[in-house]
């Protein structure tokens, strides 16, 4: 009786599993328009993909840039008076091997997420015709012209300038810890081709509660100004200065300031930031501590003369993308006070499906100047309200992604939700 009732559960099971696959299978003209579409895959980090594959439809989607006939890489940089400028290249491959293009739109700083992915869309749609224009899908393409309706060109009252404010708090608690934090910020910038102008401020103030028979309160503040002036000289130098300000008791910092001009040489031209950008910077200053305590050196207050150099590294290209950025500062006259810092992020197309990506960092730390003589409290030390010595910190991550399966991801469904 078993056996039986098993036997008709597996046929019943064959019978609706083979049912679903011929409802799902294409028919023959719906196979012959896939296949004559081009494949494209879109290297895209913050793009909505599910709008994008609705709104165009003339192509093959592919989840591995190996089976693509058009790749396409979107990146993106802020422009003057806020918003952003998105560049689209479009490498053809495969049948399309000599067919290239670069196109690009603007967005507003107060676009709405749906107005930046119309504008997405409307250019990937532009660049896409000559990719199809040779094949049978260009029958069922339509072309329309919506003409612009005369305007009369507006001055800019704000003079390309953009405010923007934050303020946020928030509150924490379990059985023997409680804590409060509440967080204000003011930043102004002016960006034009000539002169990038950007300056703000911060305030943090946080309490923390240790609740272990007696209670353990720690207040920590901070109040933080920055602003620096550039002036772009050539489309490979920029000539910069800035100006820090800050008062920490976390750092011992009753006011610190410091004043720095600094040059900039681009090996890449400007021009090509969104894809990659070889800077090297130099700057040097004056600048001057107060302290609550004093410090590990028998400082209550000093002035201060130091420099600081960089270099950083950027590229995104078919075959994955490279971030590498060092940093590097001392004070005079003792060149033992000094700080070095080494950041990176790369990810690499190794073959077809597999990707692999590492990214992490270190830090030589020997400028901990403003540190207060004598030893941290426990309470200073449990409620983290005071920074404790240390020569060094690092940070370090891998990771592999392996896809395989399907080379097409046309088809959008949101039943159920999208997963993950």
């Amino acid at each position: 009786m078993n056996f039986n009732r098993f036997r008709f559960r597996f046929r019943f099971l064959f019978i609706f599993f083979v049912f679903a696959f011929q409802l799902s299978t294409p028919s023959p003209g719906q196979q012959t328009a896939a296949e004559s579409a081009a494949n494209v895959f879109i290297d895209c980090q913050n793009c909505d993909f599910n709008y994008i594959r609705s709104e165009i439809t003339f192509v093959n989607y592919v989840i591995d840039r190996k089976n693509a006939d058009v790749y396409i890489l979107i990146t993106s940089e802020r422009r003057g008076g806020g918003g952003r400028k998105y560049t689209v290249n479009f490498t053809g491959r495969n049948r399309f091997e000599k067919q290239n293009d670069v196109l690009s739109f603007t967005t507003l700083e107060d676009d709405t997420q749906d107005q930046i992915r119309v504008k997405m869309a409307r250019t990937l749609k532009l660049g896409l015709i000559q990719f199809v224009a040779d094949t049978p899908i260009a029958e069922r393409i339509h072309i329309s012209y919506a003409a612009p309706k005369k305007q009369i060109a507006k001055s800019d009252p704000w003079d390309s300038w953009v405010i923007r404010t934050q303020l946020g708090g928030n509150l924490k608690g379990e059985k023997s810890t409680k804590g409060k934090a509440l967080d204000a910020s003011l930043a102004a910038e002016r960006i034009t081709e000539a002169w990038k102008i950007r300056m703000g401020a911060y305030t943090h103030y946080q309490e923390e509660y240790q609740i272990s028979g007696a209670s353990v309160i720690g207040v920590s503040k901070l109040h933080k100004f920055e602003g620096m002036i550039v002036k772009s000289l050539s489309n490979h130098w920029s000539l910069g200065a800035g100006v820090q300000a800050s008062s920490s008791t976390y750092s011992n910092l009753r006011a610190s300031f410091m004043a720095y001009p600094a040059l900039e040489y681009n090996i890449f031209p400007y021009s090509q930031s969104t894809r990659r950008e070889f800077r090297l910077w130099y700057g040097a200053g004056l600048g001057f501590n107060d302290y609550f305590e004093k410090t590990i050196y028998d400082k209550t207050k000093e002035r201060l003369w130091g420099q600081r150099f960089g270099i950083e590294v950027q590229t995104r290209q078919e075959w994955g993308r490279v971030d590498v950025n060092v940093e590097g500062m001392n004070y005079f006259p003792d060149m033992s006070r000094n700080h070095l810092r080494v950041s990176g992020d790369v990810s690499l197309h190794l073959v077809k499906g597999l990707s692999f990506a590492v990214h992490g960092g270190v830090s030589a730390i020997h400028d901990q100047i403003a540190l207060p003589k004598g030893e941290a409290t426990g309470q200073e030390i449990l409620l983290e309200i005071r920074e404790l010595e240390t020569q060094y910190n690092y940070w370090f991550g891998l990771g592999f992604e392996y896809t395989f399966g399907s080379i097409y991801n046309n088809i959008v469904n949101s039943r159920f939700g999208n997963g993950g």
